[in-house]
């Protein structure tokens, strides 16, 4: 355990420093040296804009218990969700989907 937590604090210390600082630093260079960003725009901004996401996503990465506990609630709901027919009591008879959870 100590080991992934380890793991994953070191990709969480770099993570942000290739995803955000080193591309913010970029941006705030352009307008020092009076250029124009051009294309380097369309790459550099969205890295800056993943890496909270990011930085949320590692934990669940490296740590096996967090990973494990996320697969078992994405495959008990996937499980649960089911499709039964109930039929309607009034004065046409019809057929209606009803979608139910099971816990």
């Amino acid at each position: 355990m100590q080991r992934q937590l380890f793991h994953s604090l070191i990709a969480q210390t770099l993570f942000p420093i290739f995803l955000m600082f080193i591309p913010a630093g970029i941006v705030l260079c352009f307008p020092i040296l009076r250029t124009d960003m051009g294309p380097i725009e369309v790459i550099i901004l969205p890295l800056i804009t993943t890496q909270p996401f990011m930085d949320a996503i590692v934990p669940l990465y490296y740590i096996k218990d967090y990973r494990m506990a996320i697969l078992r609630c994405v495959r008990r709901t996937k499980r649960s969700v089911r499709i039964h027919q109930a039929s309607h009591i009034d004065d046409r008879s019809r057929t209606s989907r009803v979608f139910s959870l099971r816990t």
